[in-house]
């Protein structure tokens, strides 16, 4: 093992149990290597100079999710919907605590999970109410950089919907079938928790992601699978047994 990566897992965990309690800064980050230089240096034999700190504190920057700021949103303050989304509504239901818990196993730091939770809850409010009666229509577009964790977000937002009471939800997922694909596949893992592809083979479902966590049985339809054409159409509309009711 080099020296970087020695360092670096040394610092890793040093900084394990504070982790838990809010985002590390760079100079956190950095301290704690520079700290923990001398014991690798000791134990290996190796020599552990600027270069191998500064290495090792970059690795560990993107472990730590050292900057995440909140979203922001801008909004036409008379076009928006009734309140609704408040007190028990807004706390996480069965979906999303399952799809957090996802997160939170595959390394997501707290911190990121607050924010997640936070920015989801602020489009859902402006969505409206599943169960409000007569006809109504919100728009809105989130925008976010490159490798920013979009799908993540509405990923997390369709959760969110699912626990509100939404029970039909679209996924445009670009003109392309191999990006359709990429998305399916990421749903599959985040919200439905099978794999599709096993429903349009054998007729079962393979559980996957989310669905492997325990805890309540959260059943949902797709009509859509992660197959390079297994988009939704024409033939899957006449085909499908879909009434939705008590599930999404």
């Amino acid at each position: 093992m080099d020296a970087v990566t020695q360092l670096a897992n040394t610092a890793r965990v040093a900084l394990g149990p504070r982790a838990g309690d809010r985002t590390q800064s760079m100079e956190e980050i950095r301290a704690v290597v520079a700290a923990s230089a001398p014991l690798v240096a000791l134990t290996t034999g190796q020599t552990i100079g600027e270069a191998e700190i500064e290495a090792a504190t970059r690795d560990l920057e993107a472990l730590f999710v050292v900057a995440q700021g909140p979203s922001i949103r801008l909004q036409n303050g008379q076009q928006v919907p009734p309140p609704w989304y408040v007190a028990e509504k807004r706390r996480p239901g069965d979906w999303l605590k399952r799809y957090l818990q996802k997160l939170a196993e595959d390394g997501w730091a707290p911190r990121a999970l607050e924010v997640l939770k936070d920015s989801t809850s602020e489009v859902m409010e402006l969505i409206d109410d599943p169960h409000r009666p007569g006809p109504w229509d919100w728009r809105g577009l989130v925008v976010g950089n490159v490798q920013s964790g979009k799908t993540a977000h509405y990923a997390g937002l369709i959760n969110r919907a699912a626990d509100a009471g939404y029970r039909v939800i679209i996924v445009l997922a670009g003109m392309h079938n191999v990006l359709r694909r990429q998305t399916q596949l990421r749903l599959d893992q985040d919200f439905l928790g099978f794999d599709t592809v096993g429903v349009s083979g054998s007729g079962g479902r393979r559980p996957i992601g989310v669905g492997m966590l325990p805890g309540p049985v959260l059943l949902v339809d797709s009509l859509t699978t992660s197959q390079l054409n297994g988009d939704f159409n024409r033939n899957v509309a006449r085909n499908a047994n879909f009434a939705p009711g008590e599930r999404p």
